[in-house]
Order: C-alpha cells, then structure tokens, then sequence
C-alpha cells in the first residue's frame, strides 16, 4: 500500500469493542460507557481471494477497512502477526517504463509490504493500552460523498473497532496517527516486489 493510502485518516465518530477475534463484526448493543449501540454489523472483507493458505485462518493484528464512496472503490489493508501486510483492492502495482503504477484488476488480496518485527512490536504494543481504551459517539448517516472507515485490532484474542467518516486528519486521535507512523516505518525496502 503506498504511503497515501494508508494514510486514511479520519476523525473517530464510532469506536465498538468486543471480545474474540473470530468475529469480524458482530452486532452488539453497547452499555452507558460511552460506546453506542450498534445493530448492524461493521464492514470487513471476508473473502480471501488472494491470500496464503497460512493466512486465511488468522485475524489480522491490524486493519484498516475503508468504504467505497462517489469514484472510490472499497478497500481494506491487513497487517499480521509474521509482519505481512496484504491490501483488498480493485487495483494491482504494475512497472509502467520503469515507474510504479496502478491498474485495474479484479478484487483480491494483494502483498503490498513487508513490516519488520519490530514495527510489528510496536504496533502490538500501542493497540494493547491506547488504542482499546478509544470510546466516542456513533456516527450519523453518510451522506453520498463519504464512506465508513473502521480500524480494527486483534491481539490477545481481544478484538477493538473504530469506525470513521469525514477527512480531517488532524482530528484523528493520536493513537491512529501514532500506528499508522510504526507501520509506515517499519516497512522493509524492497521486501515485496514493485510490480504484482
């Protein structure tokens, strides 16, 4: 995933957590702690088109499911335990005259970077007490131009969920930007081939 895309930022308007990570979303309604209640269940990519045998059983660390909305299709960027960070897109990386690009292709799970154990750790370690502690209102209804994006966590077989609207990165809670800074530098440089 490149830099822009995993930059997608938004300010919370819904956190939901939840135990198991077997479960990609369920419903559930939510007491007086802050959490709302939620009767449908939030997005996530079930399909595993494209994934490795040794994945498709596992939850993902870490995952950021971002809707489609007006010229945007849906996408989703999982990154695991062994440090493999897959994307769910319409799109696949090509070398176009020796440059990166983008093309058209059918939804599938795509490499699109390798994180070292460390930023693994790191991320690992800013889930566990900040990340899970997030509570904030439930969001409206979309209007057409936007879409729901939901960031989820598994660790210790704890799932936790946010879920965002609206572009304005600087509202976003410290702890998003702080993972998304781990994750993006603690990509390995060459570790996953330009062209897919």
């Amino acid at each position: 995933m490149t830099a822009s895309a995993k930059s997608l930022l938004l300010p919370v308007v819904l956190i939901l957590a939840g135990a198991g990570c077997g479960r990609s979303s369920d419903s559930a309604a939510r007491g007086s702690d802050g959490v709302s209640a939620m009767h449908t269940p939030l997005p996530s990519v079930s399909d595993t088109t494209g994934l490795p045998d040794s994945l498709k059983p596992l939850k993902p660390l870490w995952e950021v499911y971002s809707g489609g909305s007006l010229g945007r299709s849906e996408s989703c960027t999982r990154l695991y335990a062994d440090g493999s960070m897959y994307t769910w897109s319409d799109t696949r990386r090509i070398e176009k005259n020796g440059l990166p690009s983008r093309q058209k292709a059918p939804f599938a799970w795509r490499l699109d970077a390798r994180v070292s154990a460390d930023g693994v750790a790191k991320v690992r370690a800013l889930v566990q007490p900040d990340f899970a502690k997030l509570t904030t209102p439930a969001p409206g209804k979309l209007t057409q131009d936007q879409s729901l994006t939901v960031w989820r966590s598994c660790v210790d077989g704890t799932t936790h969920e946010a879920a965002l609207t609206e572009k304005k990165s600087s509202a976003l809670p410290a702890v998003l930007r702080d993972i998304d800074r781990a994750i993006q530098g603690a990509i390995v440089p060459g570790a996953v081939p330009l062209a897919q």
